[in-house]
């Protein structure tokens, strides 16, 4: 089925790995566990990389647990809403 990310909180310019990088949040997406006591929001990190040659890339699926969902995105550079790598 489908869900829903949620709403995107600001993005945050960090460091991943010794690398620069932006990370950007949903938070507040479709329920999870919903039938049981565990019900809550699911909720998706995604961490945009620069690298030399990438082009726009693509989002790459990296981990779920507990219906946190993480993704790595490498770009060939970064400018997000004033934030830049």
């Amino acid at each position: 089925g489908t869900f829903g990310l949620g709403t995107p909180s600001s993005p945050v310019l960090t460091t991943i790995n010794n690398q620069p990088a932006i990370a950007l949040e949903y938070v507040g997406g479709t329920q999870c566990h919903a039938a049981n006591d565990n019900a809550h929001s699911r909720s998706t990190m995604i961490n945009f990389f620069c690298r030399e040659n990438q082009g726009l890339g693509h989002p790459t699926f990296i981990a779920e647990n507990d219906c946190a969902y993480n993704f790595e995105w490498y770009v060939v550079a970064l400018y997000f809403h004033g934030y830049s790598i």
